[in-house]
């Protein structure tokens, strides 16, 4: 029986790191695989879960680097898209029509990507379509606390599971060097 893993994508931004413009993609990923592979270390070596950075895609070069045995089906980074095409089909997933998703990955503008959200709350409530509803009602808050409807502010971290993304940005610096690391940890 294989090793229980649970995956968490955390939406950070090359500013964090002091990542110069210049730097390539696999000095980018080193830098910010050194950085969360000590942070979120266990307090005591050995023991679960192990944690390690299975890929990162960052937005200024739009490309996705996997690490280590790092497979196809990784969600978000192992599809082997770049960084625009992650968080579009992952804005897809959430509930918004592709054109409302790549307004909202290119811009900080989210006015149109709201209104869309609202009609659609409005329109499943119509339909009886409660499950649905609640889920599109879920991406408000993360689209107001984020900019992005499937990323969920940090204070929601948790590394037992569930795919899901978090904003761990110090600031909000808008498009251009934001960057997703999948975190993976292995529970043994």
């Amino acid at each position: 029986m294989g090793n229980l893993r649970t995956y968490a994508g955390l939406l950070l931004d090359e500013c964090d790191f002091g990542i110069d413009a210049t730097a390539t993609a696999a000095e980018a990923v080193e830098i910010v695989s050194e950085h969360l592979e000590e942070r979120f270390a266990p307090e005591v070596e050995d023991t679960p879960p192990i944690v390690g950075v299975k890929g990162v895609t960052l937005e200024r070069l739009d490309v996705s680097i996997t690490r280590g045995h790092a497979f196809r089906g990784l969600p978000w980074i192992g599809k082997g898209l770049g960084f625009r095409e992650t968080m579009i089909q992952a804005c897809i997933t959430a509930g918004l029509p592709r054109p409302l998703a790549e307004a909202v990955v290119t811009s900080a503008d989210f006015s149109a990507a709201e209104a869309d959200l609202l009609e659609q709350i409005q329109s499943r409530l119509k339909a009886r379509q409660y499950a649905r509803a609640a889920q599109l009602t879920d991406c408000l808050p993360r689209l107001f606390d984020t900019g992005l409807p499937m990323v969920r502010h940090e204070s929601w971290f948790d590394r037992s599971g569930g795919n899901e993304m978090y904003d761990f940005r110090i600031a909000n610096y808008g498009p251009g060097t934001r960057l997703l690391a999948l975190l993976e940890f292995d529970w043994g």
